[in-house]
């Protein structure tokens, strides 16, 4: 009967062996779905409103292009604002060319000020109009604009960085 009893154990320990095994499996794949969910958070998908059809340009001042990995980076050596106004006229463009990627624009200081963000602008589409959210004094300031660029799926691209001159005045405007 004691020989019995010790059998019993021994047959109880491979079955719980293998659920604590498949409790480790499960655990490992939760784990390693969340870790893969907040690694590879994919960004705010939400277009921006403000973005319209690019407008054909009456005269010949066109920004120049960059590519980065075949993506169409509009790019600049210096943009004009108006002083003490946070309302700003721009021309913010993704080119018509990048089929599959929206841009999300940051401009700011060099320092690290953020002056403005965009939401995401699809292919051929434009901001003209955007809102600061300080006021700058006249004078020249040192500025950046930085591309994020996104596949229409989510997953993030090649982007860009672009340095220019960002010059106040007062009572004129970019166009």
């Amino acid at each position: 009967m004691a020989t019995e009893q010790n059998e019993k154990p021994q047959k109880k320990k491979p079955f719980l062996i293998i659920f604590i095994c498949i409790i480790m499996i499960a655990l490992g794949l939760v784990a390693g779905i969340f870790i893969s969910n907040f690694l590879n958070k994919s960004p705010d998908r939400t277009y921006d409103n403000n973005a319209e059809d690019i407008k054909e340009k009456n005269d010949d001042s066109t920004p120049s292009e960059e590519i980065s990995d075949n993506i169409s980076i509009p790019c600049w050596d210096t943009l004009v604002m108006t002083a003490d106004s946070t309302e700003q006229e721009v021309n913010f463009y993704n080119p018509e060319k990048n089929k599959n990627c929206d841009f999300q624009l940051s401009l700011s200081l060099e320092d690290g000020t953020e002056l403005w963000k965009s939401q995401l602008i699809q292919n051929g589409k434009a901001i003209y109009n955007i809102t600061l959210n300080q006021t700058l004094k006249a004078g020249t300031y040192k500025a950046v604009m930085k591309y994020d660029c996104f596949s229409r799926n989510g997953t993030q691209l090649n982007g860009s960085n672009l340095k220019f001159n960002l010059i106040v005045k007062d009572g004129t405007t970019n166009e």
